[in-house]
């Protein structure tokens, strides 16, 4: 699902107000948000929400807000997408890395 911006869409901490555009399969998101997605090389909601749980603290700053509240809304978000048909879950936690042994 794209990520476009939306000048009516005011973000408050814990709360991206995001909305989904099923039409257009698209999600709305606040311009200071779609501007971080941007500049990250973020292109789909399923990628903005698996950076920002993976690195709240990177969103946070970005939004003057606590990395606590960024998780938060990412919580909603997911919500917010499956709810919409878009598949979350394993896509969104960040994968550990496996370590080999040696012999």
């Amino acid at each position: 699902m794209k990520i476009h911006a939306d000048p009516s869409i005011t973000p408050s901490p814990g709360d991206f107000g995001a909305r989904v555009d099923g039409a257009a399969n698209t999600l709305l998101v606040a311009p200071a948000l779609a501007e971080f997605a941007r500049r990250h090389h973020l292109v789909t909601a399923e990628a903005l929400a698996g950076f920002a749980s993976a690195f709240p603290s990177a969103l946070a700053s970005s939004l003057s807000w606590r990395a606590a509240s960024v998780l938060t809304a990412v919580q909603g978000l997911n919500a917010l997408m499956a709810s919409n048909g878009v598949p979350v879950g394993e896509a969104q936690a960040p994968r550990r890395k496996r370590v080999l042994g040696l012999g």
